[in-house]
């Protein structure tokens, strides 16, 4: 476990954490329901201050799943034995970046239903034509638990789809100021759904970010690696030891800056994914 402290801290508490303790978490352990959950590295969690996870994304949402997991889990029991949550055993809130259509039903619903199809194929298009009252049986409840909760639980709205993300990136950097922990999950473009192999490339924006903290607050934010993969009985996570955006850092040149911590992060990914 890793104690970094850079800035005063802000605690996580009311509307949010309640939301995410009971709507978060308890999603996370239902989408995960069937399979054994590995986790390895949790020792390297960054325990207090700010913390950037950036994450592998193959499965959709036993991706998001399986970090909420990882930051669920208690590392050592408290001194206290009250068996309150601290963060000194490990456990934090996470803020995700998400995809602006979970926060809209009827993009939600779409989406929904292409992953089903895209998963499963035949199986997906007979689903398809189930009707609308089965398909409200099906997926409604949980459409409408991600959109009524998702905003309040102080998720970050991202375009993925190329618009604007001027919010999203402000809101990055004002959760990093205030201690947070926030993951980026490296999703795929339509083309790579296709490939049978994980990808590695990690996505500039929040390099770019972690960059201009560092130039302009003085705040060296750990950056998490983390990787997660999934058989037919278990879903593996490994959790990397935190890097520094400084360890790259070229001042006032935010360009090569990037590149060179991209090249050398994607590169220590891979070798994660591949560790267990």
């Amino acid at each position: 476990m890793f104690f970094i402290k850079t800035w005063p801290e802000e605690k996580v508490t009311g509307k949010q954490k309640r939301i995410y303790n009971l709507i978060g978490r308890s999603l996370a352990f239902a989408l995960t329901r069937g399979h054994k959950i590995l986790i390895n590295g949790l020792e390297n969690r960054v325990k207090r201050g700010s913390n950037l996870i950036i994450c592998t994304h193959g499965d959709e949402e036993r991706d998001v799943a399986a970090i909420t997991i990882a930051y669920s889990k208690k590392e050592n029991k408290s001194k206290e034995g009250t068996g309150r949550e601290t963060e000194a055993d490990g456990r934090r809130q996470v803020f995700f970046a998400a995809n602006t259509e979970l926060y809209y039903p009827d993009e939600f619903r779409k989406l929904v239903e292409k992953n089903i199809v895209r998963r499963w194929g035949a199986e997906g298009m007979d689903y398809k034509i189930l009707g609308l009252v089965s398909r409200r049986r099906l997926i409604e409840p949980f459409i409408k638990i991600v959109t009524s909760n998702i905003a309040d639980m102080g998720c970050i709205p991202i375009n993925i789809r190329g618009g604007n993300n001027s919010e999203g990136v402000r809101m990055i950097r004002e959760y990093l100021l205030a201690q947070r922990v926030v993951a980026l999950i490296q999703y795929y473009s339509k083309a790579q759904h296709k490939l049978k192999t994980p990808l590695f490339q990690i996505k500039p924006g929040g390099l770019v970010i972690l960059d201009y903290l560092y130039e302009h607050h003085k705040l060296d934010v750990p950056i998490t690696l983390m990787t997660v993969k999934k058989t037919d009985s278990e879903l593996i996570a490994n959790i990397g030891k935190p890097e520094f955006i400084s360890s790259y850092y070229i001042p006032h040149d935010i360009k090569e800056t990037v590149q060179n911590a991209k090249t050398s992060l994607e590169d220590k990914l891979e070798k994660l994914y591949h560790q267990h």
